[in-house]
């Protein structure tokens, strides 16, 4: 990809449409160029699905937006991309917390599998692993 203007802005205007099927290609976008004028864009899709799903717990085309938009975040090499998916791997155990182990792991294995066996997040696989046993 050439990194022209017109085209992070394209990108950009497809991660902020009302159209989830735009907002879903602009993350497939994030995932292969991992732009700096993406990352506040890309930080507010996730509060916006972060309070979607505290306020409608399991709702499956959130949870799919959710799982989708971390495969862009984690693309990120920086501790905000970590930060963001701790915060997320807190809202989903809080919005799962009354739910039964296998429940909870359906849920999580999903996280889970888009975040990289990289350093920087080995304290969340970590984590998931001793607490949920969870493992690649």
């Amino acid at each position: 990809l050439f990194c022209k203007s017109r085209d992070i802005e394209l990108i950009i205007d497809f991660l902020q449409d009302k159209d989830s099927q735009k907002v879903r290609a602009g993350i497939k976008a994030v995932t292969v160029w991992q732009h700096k004028d993406f990352w506040p864009v890309l930080i507010d899709i996730h509060q916006s699905c972060c309070r979607k799903l505290q306020e409608n717990e399991e709702e499956p085309s959130t949870f799919s937006l959710f799982f989708e938009l971390h495969e862009a975040i984690v693309s990120y090499s920086n501790q905000d991309a970590v930060n963001c998916v701790q915060e997320s791997l807190n809202i989903l155990l809080e919005i799962l917390e009354e739910k039964n182990m296998e429940h909870k792991k359906s849920i999580l294995i999903k996280l889970f599998r888009v975040i990289p066996a990289r350093l920087e997040f080995g304290e969340i696989l970590f984590t998931l692993w001793k607490d949920f046993n969870l493992i690649n």
